[in-house]
């Protein structure tokens, strides 16, 4: 074991994942990003509902924003990944 300080970040990263929470955590950050990417249009009738395992589930109470965003799907998940800062969005599912 060594004996160098950790970052808080990197303790929690951790304890996060110890205990099964990492996609939970992960969805938390992809509601922001959603807002923030999509607030002017998208995100006001729709909405992140689940993250697990690379799959990011949106759900929209709109059927012509879920055909939108059905069609925009590879851009949505390229800019989504690049405001994370890493791939990790792999699938979207539309509801």
């Amino acid at each position: 074991m060594s004996n160098e300080p950790k970052h808080i970040f990197h303790i929690l990263s951790e304890v996060v994942e110890g205990i099964g929470m990492k996609d939970d955590l992960v969805k938390v950050r992809l509601e922001s990003i959603w807002t923030e990417l999509y607030s002017d249009s998208i995100a006001r009738s729709s909405k992140v509902k689940n993250f697990k395992d690379g799959c990011l589930t949106i759900e929209s109470s709109s059927s012509t924003w879920r055909a939108e965003i059905r069609l925009r799907r590879e851009k949505i998940m390229d800019e989504i990944n690049e405001k994370y800062g890493s791939q990790i969005v792999k699938k979207m599912v539309i509801k």
